[in-house]
Parts: C-alpha cells; sequence; structure tokens
C-alpha cells in the first residue's frame, strides 16, 4: 500500500538531504520527483559540476518493468470484467 506523499513533502526532504550532504561532499545533490508512469518517488544522486546521474533510485529498468507490470495487471483485470 502506497502513502502519498506531498510535492511540499518531497522538496523538504529533498532541502535536508542537499544541507547533510555538502557537509561531507560539496559535489553532490539530491533530486526526488515522482515517476509519471508509475506514480513512485524517484530519488536522484547528481553530479553538481556535470549535472550527470551518479544513481536513481530506483534504477529505471525497475521503474519501466513495474509500469509494464502495472499494465498488464490492468488488463488482466478487464479481461475477467
Amino acid at each position: 500500500m502506497r502513502v502519498p506523499v506531498s510535492k511540499q513533502a518531497l522538496q523538504a526532504v529533498v532541502r535536508h538531504l542537499n544541507e547533510q550532504v555538502r557537509e561531507v561532499r560539496s559535489d553532490l545533490e539530491f533530486s526526488i520527483s515522482i515517476d509519471k508512469a508509475t506514480d513512485r518517488p524517484v530519488v536522484k544522486i547528481i553530479d553538481r559540476k556535470t549535472k550527470a546521474v551518479i544513481r536513481q533510485i530506483p534504477p529505471q529498468d525497475l521503474l519501466s518493468l513495474d509500469h509494464r507490470l502495472q499494465q498488464l495487471a490492468g488488463l488482466l483485470l478487464r479481461a475477467r470484467a
């Protein structure tokens, strides 16, 4: 069961994470967004200088798999109806 998270709450978490990480690693920043296809939060760790995504949680391949599974579940439910 997923609990809805407000955009303001996500932004507050990002601000807090960025403040904490700057004390240790000033070259990194966090980004949190909601994946449109799955409606799940996505955390990205980004290199501040190059803007390259160092790590994404969950990884894109898992988000794609989740989206496909949701589509299949919808098809199964429609087929049963």
